[in-house]
């Protein structure tokens, strides 16, 4: 199910958002709804496109996969678990999760950003965060 999330006023200033198309911070802020309270979520194409596009005909599959290569790297890591495509927030700091539930996709393995830009494993105990410079102040989540 979706979720509620928040978009802070940083967002619109930050230098990695202003570097991918209007389409892209569409999907970007369109992907948070629909991510577990880790920052992952599907990254079927044709799914994407049908929960945050669903009556732009001019928004296909093949635009959905562009739009998420603009945004991996800087933004987003895309990852595969058993043979399926997910995608990961790799600053999920800005949210303030109240309430965590269960992850609903695998985990992600790889690394997401400290509160200062860096880097860092991700930690069970810790959603990683953005920081100022970047999206908003990260946000940690206590264990």
């Amino acid at each position: 199910m979706a979720r509620i999330r928040s978009i802070k006023p940083e967002f619109w200033a930050s230098e990695d958002v202003a570097a991918v198309s209007r389409g892209a911070r569409l999907l970007f802020i369109g992907l948070w709804s629909f991510a577990d309270d880790e920052g992952n979520g599907s990254a079927g194409y044709k799914g994407l496109q049908m929960k945050i596009f669903p009556g732009d005909v001019d928004v296909t599959p093949k635009v959905i996969e562009k739009w998420l290569q603009e945004l991996n790297q800087e933004l987003i890591a895309l990852y595969e678990s058993e043979g399926k495509q997910f995608y990961h927030v790799t600053g999920w700091g800005h949210q303030l999760i109240n309430r965590p539930s269960p992850a609903k996709f695998p985990p992600f393995q790889g690394r997401s950003r400290s509160p200062h830009g860096a880097l860092t494993p991700d930690r069970k105990d810790r959603i990683g965060g953005i920081g100022k410079d970047r999206i908003g102040a990260a946000t940690e989540v206590p264990a």
